[in-house]
């Protein structure tokens, strides 16, 4: 509600989507921002195939969708205050998208997924794709897809998976780096300093102690994102 238009976040899920961080997409939108969450296809029913190059694919249909005449006046949008957010493998997708589009002005990364910087090497192993389809069991059975063919995209993708050859990309954009010191924390350090090695001022790196959901730190997640945030709510 309020006058607009308003700045608006694309909130990217993981994998599989159990979490999907709408606690945040509300506090969002209590502070003046309009919130897009999405299914990707082959996900919870969606129709079609699930792939991570169909979920990347979706994120930029999304916020393509977003900036178009129809929805900047229908939801009033402003599509210079554009942000792309994920979480885990969510984070994954909003950096791929953020790269592939200008139109994003900012991005945040909730404990980001990069399968370039450690799951590429252990896939790569004798026995590694073995290990993950077992490990995976039947926990992504409300995915349209197998693992091992999700393990297969990330092996034929090869280094293209690595998020750091994204970060030149993002280089003259604020980007904020939400870690979680009991899963990604290393992975999402090194994911930083690639942007800030690529000339970014504007990076900030926050390292939580707790796990991959922030279980026990939802209320200092939704307060970093929020401060961070903040900067898109003044029009430029």
């Amino acid at each position: 509600s309020g006058a607009g238009p308003h700045p608006t976040v694309v909130l990217c899920h993981g994998l599989p989507g159990n979490e999907q961080n709408l606690d945040l997409a509300q506090a969002a939108r209590r502070a003046g921002f309009v919130v897009l969450t999405l299914h990707y296809r082959g996900s919870w029913g969606s129709p079609g195939i699930f792939s991570f190059a169909n979920a990347s694919a979706d994120g930029i249909n999304a916020a393509d969708w977003l900036i178009a005449p129809e929805q900047l006046a229908r939801y009033q949008i402003d599509k210079n205050r554009l942000v792309l957010a994920g979480h885990s493998m969510g984070g994954f997708v909003a950096l791929r998208v953020a790269a592939a589009r200008p139109s994003a002005k900012g991005l945040l990364l909730l404990d980001a997924w990069n399968p370039g910087d450690g799951m590429l090497a252990s896939l790569r192993a004798p026995g590694g794709k073995a290990q993950y389809v077992s490990r995976q069991g039947n926990s992504l059975n409300m995915l349209a897809a197998t693992t091992a063919g999700l393990a297969d995209e990330i092996l034929d993708g090869g280094d293209a998976f690595d998020l750091r050859r994204e970060a030149p990309a993002l280089a003259a954009r604020p980007v904020l780096v939400l870690a979680a010191e009991k899963a990604n924390g290393l992975t999402n350090r090194r994911l930083a300093e690639s942007f800030r090695a690529s000339g970014n001022t504007q990076v900030g790196l926050v390292i939580m102690p707790t796990d991959h959901g922030f279980n026990d730190h939802r209320i200092a997640l939704i307060s970093a994102s929020l401060d961070w945030l903040d900067q898109f709510k003044r029009k430029p």
